[in-house]
């Protein structure tokens, strides 16, 4: 290290800009978010039983598919009546996988019980 850089200001400004060039890098970035994703993935995947990871994929995979369709249907920035009901379809049958109508019943039926 170059010790006669910390006498001045910007000598002291160019060691902090080298060492954060070093350690603050889209790779480095890139590098320590998917350690993270992946040790969140390994945990969250960790207790989940085959059935309810095939739910989750198809979920995902469903997901995935809905993005893509609107992506596709925006690219020219006008809209189809055909892409308007595959997208309405498409979430429609996500949203129906995700949110049951038990599951709504039940929150309708907490929802009374605290009407006075």
């Amino acid at each position: 290290m170059n010790w006669f850089k910390l006498i001045t200001k910007n000598g002291r400004r160019d060691l902090v800009r080298q060492a954060a060039k070093e350690y603050l890098s889209v790779g480095k970035i890139a590098e320590l978010t998917s350690q993270g994703v992946n040790a969140l993935l390994e945990k969250t995947c960790a207790g989940i039983d085959a059935d309810k990871m095939a739910k989750v994929c198809g979920y995902c995979k469903d997901g995935a598919s809905l993005f893509a369709e609107v992506s596709d249907a925006v690219a020219d920035k006008q809209l189809t009546a055909q892409e308007v009901t595959d997208i309405c379809a498409k979430v429609e049958a996500l949203t129906g996988k995700i949110v049951t109508q038990e599951r709504i019943d039940e929150i309708i039926e907490k929802i009374v019980e605290k009407v006075p």
